[in-house]
């Protein structure tokens, strides 16, 4: 068999850093290798679904953000009360897209206008649930995580997540729908080599918790898309 050999055509790529405020928090984010620049360019051109957004912007972050910035960014869109969400991510994609895009060549000393992000993002107050898994001596209350933490998991666990990203998915979530009381010690319990609780009980869990917030994150989307 005969084996292929040929080269590659290689060049140092710029870094191209744009300064972002989103939402109040500065950075400074780096141009990302191509693969994911140009999916990018499809989540800004709204080419595909807000499932597949969400999962871009999970790629774009991991792909651009420096780890002490990615860690910030993961506990923004976790925190109830932080404006991050969805739309904030993809307006912060797209500004990021077109910076980049127009670039010039021949300016070493460029520096483009930062991407700024506002959101209107205020969390829901009555749709908690009540989560009781008695053979488990588990009770607690869920609350509904933003909706770019709900789309990514749930598109994740559908696609059949391997077990380590489950349970960093599950994690996140856990963080994003629970108190932080409640989320410790789910962590701990599935840390705990004498207690009877796994992670497919818990994924389980995360599955009728999304099952049950869907019909209303369908109904924020359609007001959202009706006052645009």
């Amino acid at each position: 068999m005969k084996t292929l050999t040929f080269e590659t055509p290689r060049s140092k790529r710029t870094p191209m850093p744009v300064q972002v405020d989103l939402c109040g928090e500065h950075i400074t984010v780096q141009r990302p290798k191509d693969s994911v620049l140009f999916f990018a360019q499809q989540v800004a051109g709204q080419s595909v679904g807000e499932a597949d957004q969400a999962m871009a912007v999970l790629d774009f972050v991991e792909g651009t953000l420096e780890p002490q910035d990615r860690q910030r960014f993961f506990e923004r869109i976790c925190e109830f009360n932080d404006p991050v969400n969805l739309d904030a991510c993809l307006t912060m994609l797209t500004g990021l897209v077109q910076r980049w895009s127009n670039w010039p060549d021949d300016d070493p000393h460029y520096e483009p206008d930062p991407v700024v992000v506002t959101s209107d993002y205020t969390p829901p107050t009555d749709r908690e649930i009540p989560v009781e898994l008695p053979d488990l001596d588990i009770q607690l209350t869920a609350y509904p995580p933003k909706d770019i933490v709900l789309l990514f998991t749930s598109a994740s666990l559908a696609t059949g997540a391997n077990t380590g990203q489950q349970a960093w998915l599950v994690a996140l979530f856990l963080d994003a729908a629970l108190t932080e009381q409640d989320a410790w010690m789910i962590n701990r319990r599935l840390r705990s080599r004498d207690d009877d609780l796994e992670l497919i009980h818990v994924a389980e869990m995360v599955k009728h918790l999304i099952e049950a917030w869907k019909p209303g994150l369908n109904r924020q989307e359609r007001r959202a898309r009706a006052r645009s």
